[in-house]
Order: C-alpha cells, then sequence, then structure tokens
C-alpha cells in the first residue's frame, strides 16, 4: 500500500487533488479475517443462550444455533467489514490530503499512512469485536426468552452507561422489533442527540462499546 501511495505521490500530485477511490485496495476484506470474527460471535451467541437458559432455571435446555441465526451473524460480519474498509479509505484519503496540503515530503504523508493502519489493526479492530461480541451475546439471550415465550423485551441501561442509554433505560419494545431504527435518534439528557446512521438497533446495542443488556416482559 505504501509503495503504491509513494508511486502516485512521486507523479507530482497538486495538494487539491481528487482521489480515485481505486487507488486504495484494502486488505481487511480477507476471508480469514471475517471467518475469525464470524466464529468469534457465534460463540458469543451460543454460550450466551446456554446461559441464559441456566438463569431462567433449565441447565439441561439444549439451545440450537439455527440456519437464519448463522446467516444474521454471517451477513452482520459482512456488513461490518465494508463499514471497515470504508472509514480506513476515508481516514487514508484525509491522511493523504492533509499531507499535500501541508507541503510534506513522500516520507512525512507515509508515516500519516502507517498511522492509520497502525489503528485500524489496533484500537479500531478492538472497539468493533467488543461492540459486536456484546450485541452477539445480547442476540442469543433475546432468542432464548422468544423460545421461552416472552413477548417483549426491555432495555436495561448498565451502571455507568452514556445518556443516550439512561435514556432508553426501560423502554420496551414487541420481540423482534427495534429500539431505535435507522434514521431514529435518541435525546440524550442536556438536550444532545444521538442519531443512529447504522442498522437497526435490536439487541441494546446504540452504540460502539455499549454495554446494555435485555430483560424479558411477558
Amino acid at each position: 500500500m505504501l509503495e503504491k501511495v509513494k508511486r502516485f505521490l512521486s507523479k507530482g500530485v497538486k495538494k487539491d487533488v481528487n482521489f480515485d477511490g481505486t487507488l486504495f485496495e484494502l486488505s481487511f476484506s480477507d476471508e480469514d479475517i471475517q471467518l475469525n470474527l464470524l466464529t468469534w460471535l457465534l460463540s458469543a451467541f451460543v454460550k450466551s443462550g446456554e446461559y441464559t437458559f441456566e438463569s431462567l432455571g433449565k441447565p439441561d435446555q439444549e439451545f440450537i444455533l439455527r440456519q437464519a441465526q448463522r446467516d444474521s451473524l454471517f451477513n452482520s460480519t459482512e456488513r461490518l467489514m465494508r463499514s471497515f474498509n470504508e472509514e480506513t479509505t476515508q481516514k487514508l484519503q484525509q491522511q493523504i490530503a492533509q499531507g499535500l496540503e501541508f507541503g510534506e515530503d513522500i516520507e512525512k504523508i507515509s508515516k500519516r499512512i502507517e498511522s492509520v493502519y497502525d489503528d485500524a489493526k489496533g484500537y479500531r479492530s478492538m472497539r468493533i469485536a467488543d461492540t459486536e461480541v456484546h450485541k452477539a451475546v445480547n442476540q442469543g439471550t433475546a432468542e432464548v426468552y422468544k423460545e421461552e415465550g416472552y413477548t417483549k423485551l426491555v432495555w436495561q441501561a448498565n451502571s455507568g452507561a452514556c445518556e443516550y442509554c439512561v435514556g432508553m433505560d426501560g423502554q420496551e419494545v414487541e420481540m423482534d422489533q427495534p429500539f431505535v431504527k435507522v434514521g431514529e435518534s435518541v435525546s440524550g439528557e442536556n438536550g444532545s442527540e444521538y442519531v443512529n446512521d447504522y442498522v437497526d438497533v435490536k439487541y441494546a446495542d446504540l452504540h460502539p462499546n455499549c454495554k446494555c443488556r435485555l430483560v424479558p416482559s411477558k
């Protein structure tokens, strides 16, 4: 990637250049990465279901992973990889554009590019993994509640929750219905708003690193 950008910049690119997206051919969509993430989510989903049966006094009840649930988690990993690549590409474009604007040489711009990849492999990747595992755990819990005849889910904010999740605390929805649809917003205590611009929020997963949980209701 660095060599490709260096060749591109060595042509004397102007600082107001509009980058062609084909410049950034990222490797983060590697099938092994997606498979590892999917395996992690499936494990979290199943363990959560088993634990929920235990908490309901049915430790011997078998939790069955159905094809529809597998497909849901697989689609989630595909969507995540697309989003991850798009965000990384945007960050790369921003860093290169800033470097050109400041008149930096190729070596300094290369450092900017390396920082984007370091962030992608570090904090951002762990944030995504933690967030999606949390979602898979809540999804597994919801499936057990559904099997046991519960018809509604209630949002339960964790201790230390953000102002938006505090605002969601106690809200109830019908089983399989979202708490917050795409395009809708959640108001905070100080009047600010959190806009959901990703996917429907169904499993108490309002934002990255959210730790809220679900409880059942008849």
